[in-house]
């Protein structure tokens, strides 16, 4: 299950532009781990209906604080699209 926020966040971004830790709701979250992922043709149109773009790359990530989430960069914003219990 998972919650969608669609908040967007301030992240410090790695060599490689990947976020290495972000801010949300006042609170910095360590990245311990994460990868790019894109979602599957099946799924599209609900996330069209969602008013989300499925054709963005997210990054799925687990954080120093137990959180684990899913980031999506639109234009210059990074976005906190969801959390997952």
């Amino acid at each position: 299950m998972c919650k969608l926020y669609r908040q967007s966040v301030e992240i410090h971004p790695g060599p490689d532009g990947q976020p290495l830790s972000f801010k949300w709701k006042d609170n910095w979250y360590l990245i311990e781990r994460g990868y790019p992922y894109k979602i599957d043709k099946q799924n599209w149109q609900w996330y069209q209906s969602m008013g989300m773009d499925p054709y963005l790359e997210r990054y799925r990530c687990y954080t120093d604080r137990n959180l684990d989430c899913d980031l999506v960069q639109e234009q210059s914003l990074w976005i906190l699209e969801r959390v997952w219990d």
